[in-house]
Protein backbone atom coordinates (compact mmCIF):
# COMPACT_ATOMS: atom_id res chain seq x y z
CA UNK A 1 0.00 0.00 0.00
CA UNK A 2 1.30 3.45 -0.92
CA UNK A 3 1.79 6.13 1.70
CA UNK A 4 0.11 9.55 1.25
CA UNK A 5 3.53 11.02 0.33
CA UNK A 6 3.99 8.42 -2.44
CA UNK A 7 0.51 9.02 -3.79
CA UNK A 8 0.90 12.81 -3.86
CA UNK A 9 4.21 12.41 -5.68
CA UNK A 10 2.45 10.60 -8.53
CA UNK A 11 3.05 12.35 -11.84
CA UNK A 12 0.25 14.64 -12.88
CA UNK A 13 -0.24 14.86 -16.63
CA UNK A 14 -2.33 17.79 -17.78
CA UNK A 15 -3.05 16.24 -21.17
CA UNK A 16 -4.73 13.29 -19.43
CA UNK A 17 -6.85 15.41 -17.15
CA UNK A 18 -9.54 17.17 -19.16
CA UNK A 19 -12.04 16.00 -16.56
CA UNK A 20 -10.15 17.75 -13.74
CA UNK A 21 -9.67 20.95 -15.77
CA UNK A 22 -13.39 20.87 -16.54
CA UNK A 23 -14.22 20.64 -12.85
CA UNK A 24 -11.75 23.45 -12.05
CA UNK A 25 -13.38 25.70 -14.64
CA UNK A 26 -16.83 24.83 -13.31
CA UNK A 27 -15.87 25.59 -9.72
CA UNK A 28 -14.51 29.04 -10.56
CA UNK A 29 -17.10 30.06 -13.15
CA UNK A 30 -18.69 32.71 -10.91
CA UNK A 31 -21.93 30.85 -10.24
CA UNK A 32 -20.96 29.48 -6.83
CA UNK A 33 -19.44 31.16 -3.79
CA UNK A 34 -15.80 30.98 -2.84
CA UNK A 35 -13.93 31.64 0.36
CA UNK A 36 -11.64 34.68 0.34
CA UNK A 37 -8.77 34.78 2.84
CA UNK A 38 -7.02 38.04 3.70
CA UNK A 39 -4.72 39.16 6.51
CA UNK A 40 -5.98 41.71 9.01
CA UNK A 41 -3.94 44.58 10.47
CA UNK A 42 -2.51 42.30 13.18
CA UNK A 43 -1.47 39.61 10.69
CA UNK A 44 -4.32 37.20 11.50
CA UNK A 45 -6.02 35.36 8.62
CA UNK A 46 -9.64 36.35 7.98
CA UNK A 47 -11.94 34.30 5.77
CA UNK A 48 -15.37 34.99 4.39
CA UNK A 49 -17.81 33.66 1.82
CA UNK A 50 -17.98 35.74 -1.33
CA UNK A 51 -20.70 35.05 -3.85
CA UNK A 52 -20.86 38.06 -6.15
CA UNK A 53 -18.10 36.80 -8.43
CA UNK A 54 -17.11 37.38 -12.04
CA UNK A 55 -14.52 34.98 -13.43
CA UNK A 56 -14.91 35.42 -17.19
CA UNK A 57 -11.60 37.28 -17.48
CA UNK A 58 -9.46 34.66 -15.77
CA UNK A 59 -6.71 34.94 -14.49
CA UNK A 60 -8.45 38.02 -13.10
CA UNK A 61 -11.20 37.20 -10.64
CA UNK A 62 -13.57 39.95 -9.56
CA UNK A 63 -15.95 40.30 -6.63
CA UNK A 64 -18.10 43.10 -5.26
CA UNK A 65 -18.21 44.28 -1.67
CA UNK A 66 -19.06 47.32 0.41
CA UNK A 67 -16.33 49.94 0.12
CA UNK A 68 -16.42 50.26 3.92
CA UNK A 69 -15.88 46.56 4.61
CA UNK A 70 -12.93 45.47 6.75
CA UNK A 71 -11.55 43.35 3.91
CA UNK A 72 -10.89 46.53 1.92
CA UNK A 73 -8.57 47.78 4.69
CA UNK A 74 -6.95 44.33 4.86
CA UNK A 75 -6.25 44.36 1.13
CA UNK A 76 -4.74 47.82 1.17
CA UNK A 77 -2.29 46.71 3.87
CA UNK A 78 -1.72 43.13 2.63
CA UNK A 79 -2.69 42.54 -1.03
CA UNK A 80 -1.76 38.82 -1.09
CA UNK A 81 -4.93 36.68 -0.96
CA UNK A 82 -6.12 33.12 -1.28
CA UNK A 83 -9.44 31.94 -2.67
CA UNK A 84 -10.88 28.46 -2.09
CA UNK A 85 -13.57 26.67 -4.07
CA UNK A 86 -14.73 23.06 -3.77
CA UNK A 87 -17.26 20.78 -5.34
CA UNK A 88 -20.31 19.51 -3.50
CA UNK A 89 -18.85 16.13 -2.55
CA UNK A 90 -15.52 17.71 -1.51
CA UNK A 91 -13.61 15.45 -3.88
CA UNK A 92 -11.78 18.43 -5.40
CA UNK A 93 -10.61 21.61 -3.69
CA UNK A 94 -9.30 24.43 -5.88
CA UNK A 95 -7.11 27.10 -4.29
CA UNK A 96 -6.33 30.29 -6.19
CA UNK A 97 -3.42 32.38 -4.94
CA UNK A 98 -2.76 35.90 -6.08
CA UNK A 99 -2.58 39.60 -5.45
CA UNK A 100 -5.71 41.73 -5.02
CA UNK A 101 -6.38 45.39 -5.49
CA UNK A 102 -9.43 47.56 -4.87
CA UNK A 103 -11.18 49.39 -7.70
CA UNK A 104 -13.78 52.05 -6.93
CA UNK A 105 -14.21 53.86 -10.23
CA UNK A 106 -17.65 53.74 -11.89
CA UNK A 107 -16.38 52.10 -15.07
CA UNK A 108 -14.92 49.13 -13.16
CA UNK A 109 -18.06 48.83 -11.02
CA UNK A 110 -20.35 48.81 -14.04
CA UNK A 111 -18.16 46.32 -15.89
CA UNK A 112 -18.06 43.85 -13.00
CA UNK A 113 -21.74 44.34 -12.07
CA UNK A 114 -22.71 43.35 -15.61
CA UNK A 115 -20.66 40.14 -15.37
CA UNK A 116 -21.73 39.00 -11.89
CA UNK A 117 -24.30 36.22 -12.13
CA UNK A 118 -25.25 35.92 -8.44
CA UNK A 119 -26.49 39.40 -7.53
CA UNK A 120 -29.09 38.12 -5.05
CA UNK A 121 -26.38 37.49 -2.45
CA UNK A 122 -24.86 40.98 -2.66
CA UNK A 123 -26.14 41.66 0.88
CA UNK A 124 -23.93 44.70 1.36
CA UNK A 125 -26.19 46.61 -1.06
CA UNK A 126 -28.98 46.64 1.55
CA UNK A 127 -26.91 48.95 3.75
CA UNK A 128 -26.21 51.64 1.14
CA UNK A 129 -28.15 54.51 2.75
CA UNK A 130 -26.05 57.32 1.25
CA UNK A 131 -26.02 56.02 -2.30
CA UNK A 132 -23.91 53.24 -3.72
CA UNK A 133 -20.77 52.51 -1.77
CA UNK A 134 -19.53 49.50 -3.66
CA UNK A 135 -15.99 48.44 -4.42
CA UNK A 136 -14.54 45.85 -6.74
CA UNK A 137 -11.89 43.47 -5.53
CA UNK A 138 -9.78 42.33 -8.46
CA UNK A 139 -7.53 39.37 -7.82
CA UNK A 140 -4.81 38.57 -10.31
CA UNK A 141 -4.42 34.81 -9.99
CA UNK A 142 -0.78 33.72 -10.00
CA UNK A 143 -1.16 30.10 -8.93
CA UNK A 144 -3.85 27.41 -9.11
CA UNK A 145 -3.57 24.48 -6.71
CA UNK A 146 -5.84 21.45 -6.74
CA UNK A 147 -6.28 18.92 -3.97
CA UNK A 148 -8.18 15.66 -4.04
CA UNK A 149 -8.49 14.84 -0.32
CA UNK A 150 -9.78 11.31 -0.83
CA UNK A 151 -6.62 10.08 -2.56
CA UNK A 152 -4.10 12.53 -1.06
CA UNK A 153 -3.21 14.21 -4.34
CA UNK A 154 -2.06 17.80 -4.51
CA UNK A 155 -0.96 19.39 -7.76
CA UNK A 156 -0.64 22.75 -9.47
CA UNK A 157 -2.41 23.62 -12.69
CA UNK A 158 -0.77 26.43 -14.67
CA UNK A 159 -3.19 29.39 -14.88
CA UNK A 160 -2.47 29.48 -18.63
CA UNK A 161 -4.05 26.01 -18.97
CA UNK A 162 -7.23 27.18 -17.26
CA UNK A 163 -7.25 30.30 -19.45
CA UNK A 164 -6.56 28.47 -22.70
CA UNK A 165 -9.28 25.90 -22.22
CA UNK A 166 -11.78 28.51 -21.02
CA UNK A 167 -11.09 30.76 -24.03
CA UNK A 168 -11.45 27.85 -26.43
CA UNK A 169 -14.79 26.92 -24.86
CA UNK A 170 -16.00 30.54 -25.01
CA UNK A 171 -15.03 30.81 -28.71
CA UNK A 172 -16.78 27.54 -29.49
CA UNK A 173 -20.00 28.75 -27.78
CA UNK A 174 -19.84 32.06 -29.68
CA UNK A 175 -19.46 30.23 -32.99
CA UNK A 176 -22.41 27.95 -32.25
CA UNK A 177 -24.59 30.98 -31.36
CA UNK A 178 -23.71 32.63 -34.68
CA UNK A 179 -24.78 29.51 -36.58
CA UNK A 180 -28.17 29.23 -34.83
Amino acid sequence: MKTPAQISAAPYRLDESEDILGVVRTLIDGTRPGILATLDGKGFPRMRWMSSLACGEFPNLYTLTASTSRKIDHLRDHPRVTWMFFNIDLSLVVTLIGRADVLEDRKALAHVWNHVTDKQHAYFLRNCTNGPSTAVIRTRIERVECTTPENYMHFDVPPSEVIGKARALKQMKARSRRHE
